[in-house]
């Protein structure tokens, strides 16, 4: 009986975190609009270094001698929190405290050596824990927020970034480089030079393990549909983990693929990365402002 009950709470609580509306929502330096909010753990998040030394069970832990005593560690001496240990859970970011356990106030500047502390309450448990806010890198930030974004129309090709070479008179355009204060993980370019256009893909993701001299990319579509290339990965240490990278000549068959195409995630040999449909969207638009960019 004591099973059954523990299983039906389980579902009602996973129910009920499904039932709420929580989406990636990284406000930077605003992050006070946090406070009060209820958040989750983002399953979806690759970035090796998003669960490593950020979370813990008080505040004097994040002062230098108690630095290795981090929540719910993956294995034994790891400093990285182990990310099931969370996920399915409900908090409230009850308050936004100094490394010194003073509330934050709005006259305070987040940075790399003042990084915010969030106070986070179980809503089931009542369990406290801490994590500390990165202010300015939306791939380490592991929550999905209850809290809407107020979203700003745009046209797509406005954010078309445009450099001419002043010694070759070569053109460059390019999709915007960064992406809620990170680096994109799809970059567009077109280079014009002597009238001829050629257009490259740049794809980013990041692993936790090191793979050198591999091969192949593969794009996956909201339609179900795949495209492939065997090219050459590229690896760089990034922090914690590695930075996997494929740069790509495209025909212009290819172009019309992304330019009437949504891309839901891709793979760098064996590393995937999710996009979200928003940025799909937006991405195919870039893709479609190229083609008429002069």
């Amino acid at each position: 009986m004591k099973t059954v009950i523990q299983i039906l709470i389980a579902i009602l609580l996973s129910t009920s975190v499904k039932s709420q509306t929580y989406i990636k929502n990284f406000l930077g330096e605003g992050f006070l609009k946090y406070k009060g909010q209820k958040v989750i753990i983002d399953t979806n998040i690759k970035h090796p270094l998003s669960f490593t030394m950020c979370f813990y069970p008080s505040i004097k832990n994040f002062k230098e001698g108690y630095r290795y005593e981090i929540l719910f560690p993956d294995e034994k001496g790891s400093i990285r929190t182990s990310k099931d240990s969370l996920k399915n859970n409900e908090y409230l970011l009850n308050n936004i405290f100094t490394i010194d356990s003073i509330e934050w106030n709005e006259k305070q500047r987040c940075s790399v050596l003042n990084n915010p502390i969030f106070e986070l309450l179980n809503i089931t448990t009542k369990q406290k824990i801490y994590y500390q806010y990165n202010c300015e890198y939306v791939d380490k930030f592991p929550f999905l927020i209850d809290l809407p974004i107020p979203q700003i129309k745009q046209e797509p090709c406005i954010e078309i970034e445009k450099e001419i070479d002043d010694f070759t008179k070569e053109i460059k355009f390019s999709s915007p480089l960064m992406v809620e204060n990170s680096i994109s993980p799809i970059i567009i370019y077109k280079h014009i030079k002597n009238g001829k256009s050629v257009y490259y893909l740049k794809l980013r993701t990041y692993g936790s393990t090191v793979n050198v001299n591999e091969k192949g990319v593969i794009i996956l579509f909201q339609d179900g549909t795949k495209w492939a290339r065997t090219e050459e990965i590229d690896v760089d240490a990034n922090g914690g983990g590695f930075e996997y990278s494929a740069f790509i000549t495209l025909t212009l068959a290819d172009l019309n693929t992304f330019s009437t195409k949504q891309i839901k995630k891709f793979r760098l040999y064996i590393y995937d990365h999710e996009i979200d449909l928003e940025f799909a969207d937006k991405f195919k638009s870039y893709v479609q402002c190229l083609k008429k960019s002069k």
